[in-house]
């Protein structure tokens, strides 16, 4: 083939791929983020978590770093009654304030106490503190700004759940007091006058966490010392009041995957867990375990390389699930525990909880086709099952006679690729130990307004049943909150925003946006269509028919009726009032009605009629017609006539 063939043949191939691209961009819509395209709902992680899981994982790193960045930096030294104590109790009673929880000083000494309120018919709540003041030679960034920051950062997690209990935060004053001069004993005062006043008030602490100097590390000291967890002995006050909410705590620390907490049994008095436990309320403390060297102190700045802040934010993220699993108790329902994950090949994954009462258990069990699950039950370290599935969709196992204390279920994934899995539970509770079943004791009515995590404005309990995702305030992202479209009969799960579901001419979206309803072509009920309303600019939402915005004598129904503008007298402004053109019968948004040529103004002034484009019939529009009130047709054809009428009587008259 010679090169002009071949030149001739490229040219060719070009031409006919420009032309298909060229006719597939053409003819391909747009998508958009408001396309009609049918959306992919991808469901929100934290729908395979239990609610308490779900306090563990939300992201709360940025409250405890802002509140230790600024205690640590700018109110150092916070000695009881000196302005920097003031001062750093005043901030941090705006950063409470700015969680929208009530906070004030509490007792003589001042302490700092913000109180959530929950939405439960009785008295019971949970305690988390911290002591805000230092000792007068500290600068007070492991003792105490960390614990401080900590429990600042369980409360930017708690206040985005609705409880049924109440939830104190405490930042105590006078923890770094003595009563005398050898210093053997702590006065505690701020920890002292909550507790009392709680007592006083009748709350019912079922928990209580203190937390202090959590930030020193060291990697040459015992890792699963980190930090501990002292309690009571299980001994003198029994399991449930003791060593339960530390093996919560600790289940829920093992979710980082580091084993860091150690249980410790001692009655320490010189801290602000004392007084709580001499009021009789259950609870224990979680300070730093490891040591340091009093030869060798680390400088006491939030940037200190001894000083790890991530382990007292996995403190506060258990303490805070810890406190959601303890308050979800009760309400005629037992415990329902899951875990549901994506497991990657060779891979496990844990289920971990707390068991209360001797009991059995039956475990459910669904995974996907073609896999090779290997399941493990453990009571503490001691294995009570083990079994492996392959090729299951869905199984069930039976354990019997379960003790109280840490519970956990190992699945791991055998296969090389891989697999979902889903373990379900239920199980007894009896929290505090009474004999009574949570289910049977505790109980609360249903919160006013409904539960709502995402503020969606569809009630969690209506959430299931519309297919939407609870997490996720606008499911089917096309802009619009699930239940703003529920509410209104639109999908939630369908990009459905340049629909026009009333038929209004007005799309979804812009219905929405206006505050107009999207199912009701006349959204006030004022016989005004609010497409006409939206054209116009009167308002969609209020019955405003007998308005007359522009005092013409119209009312605003009036105007929709004879198609008048409602904010003009002249609405086309020809010089005719909107009234006078309904009179004449003329069109009040048209300047030339019967489209002449010739304003309606002028017609009437001219004793046209602006109802008549020709108004001589002579097959002119008047606008072109020099003269409209003479037919120069009917002048043509008289002149024409006359002559030939008088030829024709004389022709005939020569006849005769």
């Amino acid at each position: 083939m010679n090169r002009k063939k071949v030149g001739a043949v490229a040219l060719l191939i070009l031409f006919a791929t420009s032309a298909l691209v060229i006719f597939y961009l053409l003819n391909t819509d747009p998508i958009g983020p408001n396309s009609n395209d049918e959306t992919e709902i991808q469901p929100h992680e934290f729908n395979e978590l239990n609610w308490w899981d779900v306090a563990y994982e939300l992201d709360s790193s940025s409250a405890y770093l802002t509140v230790v960045g600024v205690l640590g930096n700018s109110y150092r030294n916070r000695v009881m009654e000196s302005t920097r104590y003031y001062d750093a109790a005043e901030y941090m009673i705006d950063k409470f304030e700015d969680l929208e929880v009530e906070v004030s000083y509490w007792g003589e000494h001042d302490s700092v106490v913000a109180h959530q309120e929950g939405y439960g018919s009785d008295n019971r709540a949970i305690v988390f503190m911290a002591h805000l003041d230092t000792y007068p030679s500290v600068a007070g960034v492991n003792d105490n700004a960390g614990g401080v920051a900590t429990v600042y950062q369980v409360a930017s997690t708690l206040t985005q759940y609705r409880l049924p209990v109440d939830i104190y935060y405490c930042l105590t004053n006078g923890n770094m007091q003595w009563h005398d001069d050898q210093e053997k004993n702590r006065a505690l005062w701020g920890s002292n006058e909550i507790s009392a006043r709680l007592v006083d008030e009748g709350v019912d602490v079922i928990a209580f966490f203190n937390l202090y100097h959590l930030l020193f590390y060291s990697e040459v000291q015992d890792e699963g010392r980190r930090l501990i967890a002292e309690h009571r002995s299980p001994d003198l006050y029994g399991y449930h009041n003791t060593t339960q909410l530390v093996d919560i705590f600790s289940q829920f620390m093992r979710r980082s995957g580091i084993d860091i907490v150690y249980p410790l049994v001692k009655m320490n008095n010189d801290n602000d867990q004392t007084p709580f436990w001499d009021a009789g309320f259950p609870g224990f403390s979680i300070y730093g375990g490891h040591n340091i060297d009093p030869d060798f102190p680390p400088s006491d700045i939030v940037t200190s390389p001894y000083y790890n802040h991530t382990q007292a934010q996995l403190a506060g993220k258990a303490v805070a699930a810890t406190a959601v699993y303890i308050a979800s108790q009760g309400n005629g329902e037992n415990v329902k525990f899951k875990f549901e994950s994506t497991l990657s090949p060779r891979k496990s994954g844990f289920l971990r909880t707390v068991l209360n009462i001797p009991q059995s258990l039956q475990v459910n069990c669904t995974a996907n086709e073609a896999s090779s699950i290997e399941i493990t039950a453990l009571a503490e370290d001691t294995i009570v099952f083990q079994e492996t599935y392959d090729n299951e969709t869905s199984f069930q196992f039976s354990i019997d006679e379960i003790p109280i204390g840490q519970f956990s279920i190992k699945v791991r994934n055998r296969d090389d690729n891989s697999t979902w899995v889903g373990v379900y539970i239920e199980y007894e509770s009896d929290i505090d130990g009474d004999g009574i079943l949570d289910a049977d004791e505790f109980s609360w009515p249903d919160p006013t307004p409904p539960l709502d995590w995402d503020y969606d404005g569809l009630p969690d309990s209506e959430e299931k049943k519309a297919g939407t995702d609870i997490f996720v305030w606008d499911t089917d992202q096309d802009g619009i909150k699930d239940g703003i479209e529920v509410k209104y009969g639109m999908d939630p799960l369908l990009d459905d925003t340049k629909d026009d579901l009333d038929g209004d001419g007005i799309p979804n979206y812009r219905e929405i946006e206006l505050g107009s309803f999207p199912n009701n072509p006349d959204s006030d009920n004022d016989t005004i269509p609010d497409t006409w309303e939206y054209e116009f600019g009167t308002d969609l939402m209020s019955d405003d028919r007998n308005l007359d915005y522009d005092n013409d004598s119209l009312t605003n129904l009036e105007e929709y009726q004879y198609g008048s503008d409602p904010f003009r007298v002249d609405g086309d402004f020809d010089g005719i009032s909107d009234v006078h053109e309904i009179e004449l019968g003329t069109n009040p948004l048209s300047d030339d009605t019967d489209k002449d040529g010739i304003n309606d103004r002028i017609e009437v002034i001219d004793g046209l009629n602006p109802l008549v484009p020709d108004r001589d019939v002579d097959f002119q529009l008047d606008g072109n017609d020099q003269n409209p009130r003479l037919n120069a047709i009917l002048v043509i054809g008289i002149l024409t006539l006359i002559p030939v009428g008088i030829g024709t009587f004389v022709f005939w008259r020569r006849l005769e």
